[in-house]
């Protein structure tokens, strides 16, 4: 209940203290034993250091900031393409039943969307009797998108209006309050030649470890499952490193190896 993104605002919410939000980072560079994260935040030109880092970015703002990933690797993330998304939220405040209450999805071709979301359908199965309101969602990926993406959202508003007024009869009357979301990354997506970068995009590097839904194609578990991934490849490096180094010394008797042959690690 809530929708995905209750997932994220409680992960948010048992890190508060942790996260900086509004910051724009420019680059992530490697080096022997750390790696250096280079941002700008309220017009501040910052840094932090640490030992690992992920960059759970869209791959083309991946390719920008990791300058010293390996070249083949940044040439691979600068070749994976996405699709652009519009999309727009409506509450509503009728308050009698509607036709569109038992459905959650409509399709609506020839329109400037490609499908019609009834987000209050979950809402009006658990019912006993028609409560208020409701919400709607509209979604224009693609050409849709890029259509839609030069204009203001007002403009994008009305036109959303218009023809889910065609689709649902009377929504016009009954909108409270709109939203208009775009992403110009939005997903990406497959096309010739993508397989051959594959093998590229999950060799990890030495201290930089990548996550994102570019990864495969599976979208969201893509995004979860290279998430996970990256975060034991960084794990499994900070636990090497923190194993204790062996310092002991031992005599070695006369009919031992030369010393050139003592293990590399051997302190004199």
């Amino acid at each position: 209940m809530g929708g995905p993104s209750t997932l994220t605002e409680t992960i948010a919410a048992a890190l508060r203290d942790r996260i900086e939000t509004g910051a724009q980072v420019q680059e992530v560079t490697q080096h022997k034993d750390h790696v250096v994260v280079r941002y700008i935040q309220d017009g501040v030109e910052k840094e932090e250091t640490a030992r690992t880092a992920i960059m759970a970015t869209p791959a083309t703002i991946s390719h920008k900031i990791g300058v010293d990933l390996r070249p083949e690797l940044r040439a691979a993330l600068g070749q994976v393409k996405y699709g652009s998304y519009v999309a727009g939220a409506f509450l509503t405040n009728e308050t009698s039943p509607q036709v569109w209450d038992s459905a959650y999805g409509i399709a609506t071709p020839k329109r400037s969307m490609a499908v019609t979301l009834n987000m209050g359908n979950i809402v009006r199965g658990s019912e006993t009797s028609r409560q208020k309101g409701g919400s709607i969602m509209c979604f224009s990926p693609a050409t849709l998108a890029n259509n839609l993406l030069p204009l203001s959202d007002e403009e994008i508003t009305d036109i959303y209006v218009r023809d889910l007024s065609e689709v649902l009869p009377g929504f016009e009357y009954i909108i409270e309050e709109s939203h208009i979301q775009r992403w110009e990354l939005g997903a990406p997506y497959c096309f010739p030649g993508r397989a051959k970068l594959q093998e590229t995009l999950m060799k990890p590097e030495e201290r930089v470890f990548l996550a994102g839904d570019y990864l495969g194609s599976l979208y969201t578990e893509t995004a979860i499952t290279s998430a996970f991934t990256a975060a034991e490849r960084a794990a499994s490096l900070l636990a090497r490193e923190n194993q204790p180094r062996n310092t002991t010394v031992a005599a070695a008797p006369a009919t031992s190896a030369p010393a050139s042959a003592a293990p590399s690690n051997s302190a004199a």
